[in-house]
């Protein structure tokens, strides 16, 4: 089985490479097993497009769990039109306590960005108000640098908290400044 620290995932020309390196080095830090899955639904690499110019792209999955968190799960995908980073903290229900959820995805012209606490139970159960104050500050300090992408559709909205940060962003240096910065330093808090 691939070790995913000997994948394109852990290089940095992956967009995404950084943030996942970070992920798992905390999830060592408190003492994370990783989780064996089949080699079929490890690693997947395959191509597409017309025969003469095949792009090639690799999918990987990587999951872990520790006491305090059943499932730590990270969906890697690569190619040359586009980038995916979806990861997930699930943690032990015994905490109460949001799922972790990170949905970064590079496309040809744009980054979509979210990053949020999200409720698995109404949010006056899920959070106390000094998490749920901590969380809002965190998105509306990340939101006075960064565009909010606009306002969440009210079908989808009961899935994120009132922290999430959300944003769309085009693709040149001025947003790659803005990911590697405030996107970054409010992921790692």
């Amino acid at each position: 089985m691939m070790d995913i620290k000997n994948s394109v995932f852990y290089q940095s020309k992956w967009r995404w490479s950084s943030f996942l390196k970070y992920l798992v080095s905390k999830l060592n830090e408190y003492d994370s097993i990783e989780n064996v899955l089949p080699s079929q639904f490890a690693f997947k690499e395959s191509s597409y497009g017309p025969k003469k110019s095949k792009n090639n792209v690799q999918l990987y999955n990587w999951s872990s769990h520790n006491n305090r968190i059943n499932l730590a799960r990270a969906v890697c995908i690569n190619s040359p039109n586009y980038s995916v980073l979806n990861f997930l903290i699930i943690p032990n229900s015994i905490y109460n306590f949001p799922f972790f959820g990170v949905d970064f995805v590079t496309l040809p012209n744009l980054h979509l960005l979210v990053l949020d606490f999200q409720p698995s139970l109404p949010l006056e159960r899920q959070f106390d108000k000094d998490l749920l104050t901590k969380i809002i500050n965190m998105k509306n300090k990340c939101h006075q640098i960064v565009p909010f992408a606009e306002k969440i559709p009210s079908h989808v909205e009961k899935f994120f908290s009132p922290g999430v940060i959300w944003s769309k962003l085009p693709k040149n240096i001025q947003s790659e400044n803005l990911i590697a910065g405030e996107i970054y330093k409010s992921f790692t808090e």
